[in-house]
């Protein structure tokens, strides 16, 4: 049996689950409290270019938490669009005495950010933790 030093499941909640009920049994208890929620997304799109100095930003605001310029993707082309995601709230779980750490979008708001932005919270728990 290979040893390692943590597990990082990056799954949807049943996944999850499945995954970690014979070695975890909270993990269970944690996704069947997870609700995707939606969330309200604008896209907006103008005639000509807004020239600002980004692409991308996390606003973290009480309504707002992402805006991104959308044509700014590899092979977007066409009007300058830009949308911005509603503000949900955040998350990770970490398994410190079994060093699994569960991180995804149902844990952080529904998103595909959330799912990067829940990861990206969870490394430096875990880097906490070793050290």
């Amino acid at each position: 049996m290979q040893q390692y030093e943590w597990l990082v499941l990056a799954l949807p909640a049943p996944q999850s689950v499945a995954l970690a009920k014979p070695i975890d049994k909270s993990i269970q208890r944690l996704a069947t409290k997870a609700h995707m929620q939606g969330c309200w997304t604008v896209m907006a799109s103008f005639t000509e270019n807004l020239n600002l100095p980004l692409d991308a930003a996390f606003i973290n605001d009480e309504i707002i938490s992402l805006i991104s310029r959308n044509n700014s993707k590899p092979k977007r082309m066409g009007l300058e669009s830009w949308i911005i995601h509603t503000n949900l709230p955040s998350g990770f779980s970490l398994q410190e005495d079994l060093k699994i750490g569960f991180c995804s979008d149902w844990l952080n708001g529904g998103r595909v950010d959330d799912a990067w932005l829940s990861g990206y919270k969870l490394a430096p728990q875990i880097e906490s933790v070793k050290n």
